[in-house]
């Protein structure tokens, strides 16, 4: 309920290896968001963000430009 009430854009980055944090989760995220957009890091886990920090950026600079 607490998702449905975000009335921004909101990324929803995950890792497609994740263990700790399924990729269903994400999906759940995004099915309740009213305006998500989502990024699958490639060969990502749990620290995607710094494992595969150049994809991180990436999508989180075209999330950034495209809410501008």
């Amino acid at each position: 309920m607490t998702l449905a009430k975000i009335n921004i854009p909101v990324l929803v980055v995950y890792g497609d290896s994740d263990i700790a944090t399924k990729p269903i989760a994400s999906d759940r995220m995004v099915a309740e968001l009213p305006q998500p957009q989502k990024v699958t890091i490639k060969q990502g886990r749990h620290m995607a963000l710094m494992e595969q920090n150049r994809q991180f950026a990436k999508a989180v600079s075209a999330f950034c430009n495209g809410c501008s």
